[in-house]
């Protein structure tokens, strides 16, 4: 038979996302960085029903240690409600997001988004500053 080629896919990301859409593997007690894979897939290929699944198999994950990795890429992913609800988590404890390895290697992007954001809760502004910087 015909075989086909898919240019810049984990196959066996994209194989373990078919086997989830066809109801052969759950996704409930995947690991988040196997999770963020298959999210990838279902976001390229629209497959909305494995992002949503994903969306809440990450929600489970989320807390304040991953927190500023899941807002690096969460939103790229289709993953809208983790994003929303780890964005929720940095706005209201930033102070204690600014301590973790998350943070330190979030992006450029998300950060600007996360410091634009009305509802980002901190002592003051000066707090905020040296968080950055």
């Amino acid at each position: 038979g015909m075989r086909l080629k898919l240019v810049d896919v984990d196959g066996s990301a994209f194989s373990k996302a078919l086997d989830l859409w066809c109801g052969k593997v759950c996704c409930e007690d995947m690991a988040m960085d196997e999770a963020r894979k298959l999210a990838s897939v279902a976001d390229r290929f629209q497959i909305t029903e494995i992002a949503s699944a994903l969306d809440e198999t990450v929600m489970r994950h989320l807390n304040m240690i991953v927190c500023g990795e899941v807002l690096n890429w969460s939103g790229e992913l289709g993953l809208g409600q983790t994003q929303e609800a780890a964005r929720k988590l940095a706005t209201e404890r930033f102070e204690e997001l600014v301590m973790t390895e998350g943070f330190l290697r979030m992006g450029e992007e998300a950060l600007g988004k996360l410091l634009d954001d009305n509802f980002l809760a901190a002592r003051n502004e000066e707090a905020v500053w040296e968080a950055v910087v």
